[in-house]
């Protein structure tokens, strides 16, 4: 017996009126109200007869329902027809749609897939469904090689020497040098290179390789800075006929010495500053390019070495990609498929000796291989972006229009950060600008063009392709919501495949298969792996093969690939190759996790990252803060996910695969408590720390990198508080202080004390012995900050300044005056050593002096630091020190040349220079600088008047190799414990730009590692 319902609530009649669609709607409300509500399709048979309905004083007649509104998304309607003789005589199909979501082509092109699938299948009833081909005449030759008919005999340019190595980069550059020779080939900041003055080094380099055994088919790894010495390295590997490795030096120590060894570099080649970021024993075969002698090593090799110089089918370079089995892994590129690339990029940009191209991308991010190479090979013009300059669009803004560039590369992601930026607007003079590895949103598109007149272009390829196989030009209209990614280029072939290998219909979504020239030889040393994602070409010529790229999309009746997404757990972050299993690996190498699981989540703030893991036993659940430092420690800073879940169990679906879907929701670290905010700019930055980054409150001490900041956020926050506040930062400020506490003082009034405290936390907070920092003769610390990006996330930073800079207070007299003010300031903050000190310049010399004091008070002194600071044993006169001289030393600090001011160098004009920098030194007012200026003076004073004396403790000397200033030994007639020197390739005023600063932050780092105790009371 059925149970009948009854109705209490009349209530529940309220609103019986309403459409369905809206109660669903209401129910679901970011479901589109554009499409059905229950489902899409709708099938109908009508097998029966004629329909009657008999009912007293009704007549009921049938009604034609063509031209009226589609109830549903597509409709099929069978309906059986019969003869005279009442047997059926077949069976006819109306398809109804939604003309708001289907044009009369495709649906006309379903109907007929569906009605040779009918056709096909009563035809041999034993077949199954998946071998049924639904392509109608001419498709699947249309799929298959009419939109892949993209051969092209290349035609190279006249070389130096007919050969295979024509063929080759190598051959390229050296048939541009003939060509234009004394045409400007290079620039990276004051370094200025023709093509044979760029040809000459590279030439000496690749001899001294080949002296020490590089030949055609070894591996040189490049550990070196972005600079013009990265260019002619990579240069000279490849004339040495081997393949160039990258080595990205903000990569963990262990990742770095995992693609060491299993790359197995016959020379790794780098520099004295980079050498602190190599695992030590990385390789016996070091070419430290400033290392003594090595200038001279090369010279004699140029002479006399044999370079067999690469050849088409040579790996020209390796770089590697994020690994699904929990390890990156080496990607092989031959000569035969860049070269390819770069004629093809050639013949559809066209650049010349009048265009610049912008190098930015950091070497271990593939599309850097054309922004190194295509200028080269082309007589235009390659323009190095500083290290670090990548992350930084107001810096790139800057760049662009100082250097006039005319062609450069954003991932959207970036590129959209860099259309917010102010200054974007003022890049006039570019040309084109070339997007890949991201979706394009049309919405992105659009405001491109709205700002700047340049084109913009869409390419798409992996790592395993040659950088990029399909091309689409952003001028021409599509409607989809993400850009296309377009067409093949030159010698190359994309089908869209389904399970089964057979060619997907036109409009219908299948896996991206590549094929052609551009195909890499496969993944070092592992065959398995790349016989998997490297397979035999069922449609190509005989022994071709086909690159499963993992990618879903679809063809348009135009011919032109759409993205669609992904068929694996892979995933695209900022424009970086993330295998969310390399990530697992890591995580279960943690001796407390069981097991984890990683996901991927679409955010406001842009992707982030979800750990879960479970514990490796009863009462052994991980601390997520730890496992985020353990995955710092192994992972780029990409990889390291925001969220950590400690679950009980993985969750599964029935056939034993893990339901990501059953997962909670991610939990965010907790965090230590922190102070609240305390005045209303502090107030204001916790808000906008936690709208950002997605966290419910935020307190002054919490880090914006820890609470899962980077780069891209960053340009998001400084446009923020631009808005809020009205006060201007760079990237940069952000990466020196990251807590809200620290960037307050950054946006303190110019006349507060914040910035000019004699004290200056630079990076409070942390359970280590923090650095104290004294600041070098122009009285200041703030180029200290960038240090904090380099050292242990524990450890504190903080800047010794000058008095006099902030008020009009008496200047110190000598350096034991100086010393023992500073030594009272840092005791405030700790009260107990072992103490940590560093200074540069006239600073380490004070710090020197400081460490004698702490000594002579009972306490240890753990680092002494000294940045191309030297002793003295006897008085001399001060140096000469005028307004001028002050002025040109606050010009170079801005990086602007006195001929540029357009007057005589005075206040009012470098006033006026200053603040329109946008640099740090910006935010003084004009008495604060003749301040600086009092101090400067007395600094020189002071330096030249006062003898250097002597402490127990050893020290760690980095010296600048460019007009060196002194001799580092002399530090041991002043220290007891033992002086480690290292060269840095650079002059004394440059220590603290990114390159030398990144090399120092590396050597610091590794002395720093293990934790001090730090007594702060």
């Amino acid at each position: 017996m059925v149970e009948r319902v009854r109705v209490t609530d009349l209530a529940a009649f309220a609103h019986q009126d309403v459409p369905f669609e809206q109660l669903v709607h209401a129910l679901q409300p970011a479901r589109s109200l554009a499409r059905h509500p229950l489902f899409q399709v709708m099938i109908v048979l009508q097998n029966n007869a004629v329909a009657s309905l008999d009912l007293p004083g009704v007549v009921a007649r049938p009604v034609d329902g063509e031209g009226g509104a589609a109830k549903f998304d597509l409709g099929f309607n069978f309906v059986e027809r019969t003869g005279p003789d009442g047997g059926p005589v077949g069976i006819e199909l109306t398809v109804e749609y939604s003309a708001d979501l289907f044009d009369e082509s495709t649906v006309r092109r379903i109907g007929e897939r569906l009605v040779r699938l009918l056709t096909a299948g009563t035809a041999d009833p034993a077949m199954p469904l998946g071998r049924l081909d639904i392509l109608g005449d001419g498709e699947r030759e249309q799929l298959l090689t009419g939109w892949n008919d993209t051969g092209r005999t290349l035609e190279l340019p006249a070389a130096v020497e007919e050969g295979p190595e024509s063929e080759t980069i190598a051959g390229l550059f050296a048939a541009q040098v003939a060509r234009t020779p004394d045409a400007l080939a290079l620039v990276a900041g004051d370094t200025r290179l023709t093509y044979a003055e760029l040809e000459a080094r590279s030439a000496a380099l690749a001899g001294l390789l080949a002296a020490r055994g590089v030949g055609r088919g070894d591996v040189v790894a490049v550990a070196v800075p972005r600079s013009a010495d990265l260019t002619v390295a990579l240069l000279a590997a490849i004339r040495a006929g081997a393949a160039y490795l990258p080595i990205e030096l903000d990569y963990p120590a262990e990742r770095v010495a995992h693609m060491l060894a299993d790359a197995a570099p016959a020379v790794v080649v780098t520099t004295s500053g980079a050498l602190g970021a190599l695992p030590v024993g990385a390789a016996a075969n070091l070419v430290v390019l400033d290392g003594p002698g090595t200038r001279e090593e090369a010279e004699a090799a140029l002479g006399t070495a044999v370079l067999p110089g690469p050849l088409p089918d040579s790996p020209a370079y390796v770089i590697y990609t994020s690994g699904s089995t929990g390890l990156p892994k080496g990607v092989v590129v031959p000569h035969r498929g860049i070269v390819n690339r770069l004629l093809w990029m050639q013949d559809a940009y066209r650049i010349g000796p009048d265009d610049r191209v912008l190098q930015k991308t950091p070497s271990g991010f593939d599309v850097s291989v054309w922004e190194f190479f295509w200028p080269l090979v082309t007589g235009a013009v390659q323009v190095v972006a500083e290290p670090g300059g990548h992350r930084d669009p107001a810096y790139l803004a800057r760049l662009i229009q100082d250097a006039g560039v005319t062609t450069t590369h954003f991932v959207p992601s970036m590129l959209e950060v860099f259309l917010a930026e102010p200054q974007a607007a003022r890049c006039t003079g570019l040309r084109r600008v070339l997007c890949s590895g991201e979706a394009l949103p049309t919405g992105l598109r659009e405001r491109f063009r709205a700002l700047l007149p340049a084109g913009l272009h869409n390419l798409y390829g992996p790592t395993e392709a040659s950088v990029d196989v399909t091309a689409w030009d952003c001028a021409e209209e599509s409607a989809a919501a993400v850009v296309p990614i377009g067409r093949p280029v030159w010698n190359t072939r994309t089908y869209v495949l389904d399970a089964a290998l057979a060619p997907a219909p036109v409009g219908s979504g299948g896996e991206l298969y590549l094929g052609g020239v551009q195909l890499a030889h496969g993944y070092l040393g592992r065959a398995g792996l790349t016989a998997e994602r490297f397979v035999a070409d069922p449609y190509g010529p005989p022994g071709s093969r086909l690159y499963r790229t993992g990618d879903l999309a679809r063809i348009t009746a135009a011919g032109v690939l759409e993205y669609l997404g992904r068929t694996d757990d892979q995933v695209k972050i900022r424009g970086r190759r993330v295998e969310l299993g390399e990530i697992e690996h890591a995580l279960t190498r943690h001796p407390l996790v069981g097991s984890a699981v990683v996901t991927a989540r679409t955010t406001p703030s842009g992707v982030t990252l979800a750990a879960y893991v479970t514990s490796a036993g009863p009462g052994r659940a991980p601390d997520p803060a730890a496992l985020r430092d353990h995955l710092t420690g192994v992972l780029p800073d990409h990889m390291v996910p925001v969220h950590y879940t400690l679950i009980d169990a993985v969750p599964v679906t029935p056939n034993g695969k893990v339901d990501r879907k059953a997962l909670p929701e991610p939990e965010l670290l907790e965090r230590a408590p922190g102070r609240a905010p305390r005045d209303g700019t502090e107030t204001a930055l916790c808000e906008i720390f936690a709208e950002l980054l997605g966290h419910p409150t935020v307190s002054i001490d919490d880090n914006f990198f820890e609470l899962g900041g980077h780069s891209l956020l960053a340009t998001r926050l400084i446009s923020m508080v631009r808005d809020r506040l009205g006060a201007g930062m760079s990237v940069v400020s952000i990466f020196e202080a990251p807590t809200v506490a620290a960037l307050a003082l950054r946006l303190a009034d110019a006349d507060a004390a914040g910035p000019l405290s004699r004290l200056l936390p630079l990076r409070s907070g942390g359970t280590g012995a923090p650095v104290f920092c004294v600041h070098p003769l122009g009285g200041l610390s703030w180029p200290y900050a960038g240090l904090a990006e380099h050292l242990p996330a524990d450890v504190g930073l903080y800047g010794l300044q000058s008095a006099g800079i902030g008020d009009d207070e008496p200047l110190p007299a000598t350096v034991e005056e100086m010393a023992a003010d500073y030594v009272a300031r840092i005791r405030t903050v700790q009260a107990r050593g072992p103490y940590r000190l560093l200074g540069w310049s006239l600073g380490g010399r004070v710090a020197h002096a400081m460490a004698g004091l702490l000594e002579a008070a009972g306490q240890e002194v753990e680092l002494l630091a000294l940045l191309d600071a030297y002793p003295r044993t006897e008085p001399e006169p001060a140096a000469s020190f005028s307004e001028e001289d002050f002025l040109r030393g606050i010009l170079a600090a801005i990086g602007m040349d006195a001929d540029e001011l357009g007057g005589p160098v005075e206040f009012g004009r470098v006033m006026a220079a200053m603040r329109a920098s946008g640099k740090e030194l910006a935010g003084l007012t004009e008495e604060q600088l003749r301040r600086l200026q009092r101090v400067m003076a007395n600094s020189f004073r002071v330096e030249a008047g006062s003898v250097t004396g002597r402490c127990r403790a050893g020290a760690v000397m980095f010296a600048a190799t460019v007009d060196p200033a002194g001799e580092p030994g002399d530090w041991l007639q002043h220290i007891e414990g033992d002086l480690e020197i290292h060269s840095v390739a650079a002059a004394h005023n440059d220590l603290m730009r990114p390159a030398p600063l990144a090399g120092i932050g590396a050597v610091l780092a590794k002395k720093l590692a293990r934790t001090a105790p730090v007594d702060r009371a």
